[in-house]
């Protein structure tokens, strides 16, 4: 149970490690467009809905974990 704590913690610090510019470019109908950049891997993409800034900074935060797995 201690090694599952230890782990869990140590992928919370890693996560905070994780800097994300974002820039909204168009405000409509309470959704915005922009461009996020994560800066630690000077990335950028464009979105067009506050679901798609999500599924973004999901997919990067997942493929940092995948990263420091390996």
């Amino acid at each position: 149970m201690t090694e599952t704590f230890e782990r869990k913690k140590e992928e919370e610090d890693c996560a905070q490690d994780q800097v994300f510019f974002i820039r909204v470019q168009f405000r409509h109908n309470s959704s915005m467009q922009g461009t996020v950049t994560w800066l630690n891997r000077n990335k950028s993409r464009f979105f067009r809905s506050t679901l798609e800034l999500g599924h973004l900074l999901h997919d990067a935060y997942a493929s940092f974990s995948e990263g420091e797995k390996k």
